[in-house]
């Protein structure tokens, strides 16, 4: 397909996924230890997506083309649809919607970060009209919250009075907060809209969607 159309750019949307669990909270940086433990959770994903982008990389390098690798992490907004349930963020709104308590299965500090729909569209657009320098980059928010943390906000955007519970204090806690460092001076973005806005803004594309 590169090759036989008028490709100027590539973006391929990879995964946070394929970095290796990381001990220190500062961000996963590209150049971060990748996965390589076969008995994890995501091992065939990450791998898989790993495979891919070794291959753009040597298939865009017999070409003059530019490819952009992303490694996204966590998005929300518009079109991310409240029945698919096995994502935190939909979930918990699903809950507070139809007055079900939340129950947080893993260890409630985790740590996640939210990036809006709209701005990663934004970046990728930029990246493309740039068509300056082939490269992966991080793609995502590096501002933190917790599991818990987005319980309570959801709970307080919709007005619920749905109980949150705890069933796994003693789980190991998850870490998941892209470094986005490399990607804001490539770009010269920043993020705009941040975390309780990306909930308010979802809330109100459900109202206008479900009519409630």
């Amino acid at each position: 397909f590169i090759h036989n159309n008028d490709i100027k750019s590539f973006i391929y949307v990879s995964s946070g996924a394929v970095y290796d669990k990381k001990d220190i909270k500062e961000g996963f940086l590209e150049d971060d230890k990748l996965i390589n433990k076969k008995n994890s959770k995501y091992y065939n994903y990450s791998i898989n997506k790993l495979t891919t982008e070794k291959e753009i990389k040597k298939e865009f390098s017999k070409t003059n083309l530019n490819y952009y690798i992303l490694r996204g992490f966590t998005f929300a907004g518009p079109h991310l649809f409240i029945d698919k349930k096995k994502f935190s963020f939909v979930e918990f709104f699903y809950n507070c919607i139809n007055n079900k308590d939340i129950i947080i299965h893993g260890n409630p500090s985790s740590t996640r970060s939210y990036l809006y729909s709209y701005e990663f569209v934004i970046w990728c657009l930029r990246l493309i009209s740039l068509n300056s320098g082939s490269g992966c980059y991080n793609l995502g928010s590096s501002y933190e919250t917790t599991i818990q943390n987005l319980a309570i906000t959801i709970k307080d955007v919709t007005r619920s009075k749905v109980t949150i519970y705890n069933n796994s204090m003693s789980a190991n806690k998850h870490y998941y907060v892209p470094n986005t460092r490399l990607i804001e001076r490539k770009t010269g973005l920043s993020q705009k809209i941040l975390f309780k806005e990306i909930v308010k803004r979802y809330y109100m594309w459900l109202k206008i969607l479900y009519s409630f």
